[in-house]
């Protein structure tokens, strides 16, 4: 695990819980930790993802209500796993790829967290998935979007290899 990696994703739960509502649009933010959750689980591989997934899970489920402890953890450490090991194979110099890539993590997340949160209510998680997550995954996309620009804007181009040098 990659100490750049964990620290990334400490400063992104910070800013995640301290700053991400003063940029809210009609509620809905950004999920910064989702980000450098999904970026240290490609630059660092399934264990390392498995492991900084439920640390920072456990983070937020600290941060978050006591009855709902650890589910933040599970949908984390389920997400980081399995782009850890999609991370081995993926083309992670497109950016198309990189931001389907945060999307489908994103939807995953969801999902479980929603079905675990409603106990399995098919209609609640279905209405939950609409109306909370997809407007929370297209402003992490945008964020995203935005952040991977300005990362790697270099001479008049985008060159995305300069996020996971070898």
């Amino acid at each position: 695990m990659r100490l750049k990696h964990v620290i990334l994703l400490f400063l992104a739960f910070v800013v995640d819980s301290t700053w991400g509502h003063e940029i809210a649009i009609w509620g809905i933010r950004p999920d910064f930790v989702m980000i450098m959750l999904i970026y240290g689980a490609m630059g660092s591989g399934a264990f390392a993802g498995t492991v900084l997934g439920f640390s920072v899970g456990l983070l937020e489920d600290f941060n978050g209500s006591p009855e709902h402890l650890g589910l933040n953890a599970l949908c984390n450490t389920l997400v980081a796993y399995g782009v850890g090991i999609a991370g081995n194979t993926l083309y992670r110099d497109s950016l198309s790829t990189l931001l389907l890539t945060l999307l489908a993590a994103g939807f995953v997340h969801s999902a479980i967290y929603w079905l675990v949160f409603t106990r399995f209510q098919l209609v609640e998680s279905v209405y939950m998935l609409g109306t909370v997550s997809l407007p929370t995954m297209l402003y992490t996309i945008s964020a995203a979007l935005l952040l991977i620009i300005g990362l790697t804007f270099r001479q008049g181009q985008i060159n995305v290899r300069w996020l996971f040098p070898e």
